[in-house]
């Protein structure tokens, strides 16, 4: 995982996919303004890491050092002769970006594709596929007790089926922490663990591009000038938005 993260050229991403107007994502959570303490305490991490860093040459010395070998056709495989696959399957909301991706893995050795199957819900929530792609929700404020929680075993939306028992443990205790400073403690340790581990490659944020009536009420958040809350009045973070409204007395 950490091979094909490190082939994966998120600003080129971004200008083809996006023509330009994307953000790269190295974190499984949006730069939400409540989440900026967790940001400042986990910089050591990302430089320690380097999670958005595009090396196609650190990608080869990893896939080398697993054993692996590129045959005559330049596509990763094992000793056995096995070539390293990566068939995605995903949601139409990711057609734009997912081929992108696959030309990306093509040219650095990696046999992808892209699919978007009826089953896709199906297959990702099972577990039941190679390589997919998809968005979930989690911390939006506070800190990141539930974008973590999203990895331990068993929970209901780990789609990458990733399990680590001291990794558990940590999330565990950060659900009744209430100490600021163990609270900072604990999800640096967890996100420790999770990049050294990498259960999902983070790619870009998945922008939410809505249209707000500025007339009766003001301070909608806004991607550019303050970001405080996703934009989407349907998802988890509307109440938050709710209250930082303003009233214009406009009649």
């Amino acid at each position: 995982r950490w091979a094909v993260n490190r082939y994966i050229d998120r600003d080129k991403l971004i200008d083809f996919a996006f023509d330009g107007h994307g953000e790269k994502s190295v974190w499984p959570m949006p730069p939400f303004a409540g989440l900026q303490a967790s940001f400042d305490n986990l910089a050591d991490l990302e430089e320690k890491y380097q999670p958005g860093l595009y090396d196609p040459a650190d990608g080869d010395a990893r896939m080398e050092a697993a054993g692996y070998t590129k045959n005559s056709d330049g596509i990763w495989a094992d000793a056995d002769g096995d070539t390293v696959k990566c068939p995605i399957v995903s949601l139409p909301h990711f057609s734009d970006s997912g081929p992108i991706i696959v030309e990306m893995l093509k040219q650095n050795g990696i046999d992808a594709s892209f699919s978007v199957p009826p089953d896709v819900g199906n297959l990702l929530n099972g577990g039941d596929y190679v390589c997919g792609m998809w968005g979930h929700n989690g911390s939006m404020s506070g800190n990141l007790y539930r974008t973590l929680a999203l990895y331990t075993t068993g929970y209901f939306d780990n789609k990458s089926q990733y399990s680590n028992p001291e990794y558990d443990a940590i999330v565990e205790e950060l659900a009744v922490a209430s100490d600021e400073a163990t609270v900072r403690e604990l999800e640096h340790a967890a996100m420790d663990i999770y990049l050294a581990e990498m259960p999902e490659i983070n790619i870009v944020q998945f922008y939410n591009r809505t249209g707000n009536n500025g007339r009766y009420w003001s301070n909608w958040p806004m991607t550019v000038t303050d970001p405080y809350m996703n934009g989407i009045q349907m998802h988890t973070g509307f109440p938050y938005t709710v209250m930082q409204l303003e009233a214009t007395d406009a009649e």
